[in-house]
């Protein structure tokens, strides 16, 4: 239990990072949009790891291979937080 819990505040504070991060990069609206959908399908499968599907994964795949030249913070972010959902077991 105790390192699941150690987890899912890790996971909690690459979000917060993730957040700084978009609030202080010049992005396009539509990829701002879609990094709070992103956002926010992790936050609500966090104390439920099956409600993060696949597609959510996806998502954050994409995201990190569109951001990797123009923003590479935002490309590790989204990869550290890839990297907590499979350690979760997502």
């Amino acid at each position: 239990m105790g390192e699941n819990l150690l987890k899912q505040q890790q996971l909690e504070q690459y979000i917060e990072q993730l957040r700084a991060a978009v609030a202080s990069v010049d992005t396009s609206a539509q990829d701002r949009r879609h990094l709070s959908e992103v956002i926010a399908a992790i936050e609500t499968g966090m104390n439920d790891t099956a409600a993060v599907d696949a597609s959510v994964v996806r998502s954050l795949e994409r995201l990190v291979a569109g951001f990797e030249r123009d923003h590479p913070r935002l490309a590790a972010i989204l990869n550290n937080i890839l990297l907590s959902l499979s350690n979760m077991g997502v």
